[in-house]
């Protein structure tokens, strides 16, 4: 496993264990509710993470903390790759590989979209593009195999 799909893991774990739910139907909202320790009448004490993700409002700081550290994790590991063939490499391997670049040519504005980066942004930093044209040889040399 590379560097960032471990990062990746690890904060994945620390998103499962932190209390929130997610609901797409008025049943699994009941569920969700009785699992923070509210009741369904309860809607004043709960927070709306987006795409039907809740937890309880009294978490918010918490929930912004780890958001905020899992972001400030992964910019600490960035800045470290200073030749971008390290964790910056496995960065883009993995989310080519996620977006499946390689096999249906997914563009690179969606696999940056999806870091939350640009273009721009990579060819002002040289270590960013060392990483994507080195991840790019890979992926593409695999889909082409």
């Amino acid at each position: 496993m590379n560097r960032y799909d471990e990062m990746c893991k690890k904060h994945q774990s620390e998103i499962g264990a932190f209390p929130l739910f997610w609901a797409f139907s008025n049943d699994q909202f009941a569920e969700g509710m009785t699992k923070l320790g509210l009741t369904p009448d309860d809607k004043a004490q709960i927070a709306g993470l987006g795409c039907g993700g809740f937890i309880r409002k009294t978490d918010v700081d918490k929930w912004n903390a780890m958001y905020d550290g899992h972001k400030d994790e992964r910019n600490a590991a960035i800045i470290a790759d200073t030749t971008g063939l390290g964790f910056i490499k496995d960065m883009f391997t993995s989310e080519m590989a996620n977006h499946e670049y390689g096999s249906n040519m997914t563009s690179a504005k969606d696999v940056l979209w999806a870091m939350d980066l640009n273009w721009a942004y990579l060819e002002s930093h040289p270590a960013m593009m060392a990483g994507w044209e080195a991840a790019e040889n890979e992926i593409l040399a695999g889909a082409a195999a």
